[in-house]
């Protein structure tokens, strides 16, 4: 193996190390989707906790475009007395685990109650606990 493609397999393998370290907390999934919390992410604010959620596909999907992702990471800000989410970023990806290639990415204002026995649910009384 040349020193370039050397290079080029240790640095690919780093990035894949810090990207598979990042603490996540599995919290629990249904039929179509894994939901992770980015455990180092969670901010307290009053009855607000903000922070970043991995919702990792079973099966691949497809968006308007036709191009297919396995994973979204999510920016949310629930508010724990109002049992209300807001989703404020999200960025879809190609692999599972939020890797592979980035295929859309972007903020947006989406503020709606958190439906009772739901994967958002489990994942609110996980946050605001």
């Amino acid at each position: 193996m040349n020193f370039s493609k050397f290079t080029v397999v240790l640095i690919t393998t780093f990035l894949s190390t810090i990207a598979l370290s990042q603490p996540v907390t599995k919290v629990t999934e249904n039929v179509e989707a894994n939901f992770y919390v980015r455990s180092d992410t969670v901010r307290k604010n009053g009855n607000s906790v903000e922070f970043w959620q991995i919702t990792d596909f079973k099966q691949a999907r497809q968006n308007k475009k036709g191009e297919s992702y396995y994973s979204m990471d999510q920016r949310l800000v629930i508010d724990c007395g109002n049992s209300t989410q807001n989703l404020t970023f999200m960025k879809v990806y190609s692999s599972p685990m939020a890797s592979g290639n980035l295929i859309a990415s972007g903020s947006m204002s989406q503020k709606n109650p958190i439906p009772y026995g739901t994967s958002l649910e489990v994942i609110k009384n996980f946050v605001c606990r």
